[in-house]
């Protein structure tokens, strides 16, 4: 089930790339980023901040957890997982999961 939301997720990213060279961040996380303009974030371009902001937070939610993980790139959900602010030990594991796959091949890097 949760491949499917993450898959779901995805293919909202696709469909909210540009033609200006990146992709958004979906509309329902814009409430993550209060003190700026959400619309004015491109990936992979703001990659770090986006995942800081969307993993790190007390508000972070298995929707917006799935759709980081399959449109971050790597270096952006390591530099979430070991920052200052680090996410939940549980939401860290699973990061560094996701990065050791990427790294043996198993699944692709998007950025």
């Amino acid at each position: 089930m949760a491949a499917d939301s993450a898959q779901s997720l995805a293919g909202e990213a696709d469909a909210a790339a540009e033609f200006d060279g990146g992709a958004k961040v979906p509309r329902e996380f814009w409430h993550m980023f209060w003190n700026g303009d959400p619309s004015a974030l491109r990936l992979p371009r703001d990659a770090e901040h986006v995942a800081v902001r969307l993993i790190c937070s007390h508000k972070t939610t298995l929707p917006i957890m799935a759709w980081a993980l399959c449109n971050l790139p790597t270096e952006a959900l390591l530099v979430a997982a070991t920052g200052r602010n680090p996410p939940t030990e549980a939401a860290r594991a699973t990061i560094l999961n996701m990065v050791a796959a990427r790294r043996e091949g198993r699944i692709p890097n998007p950025g």
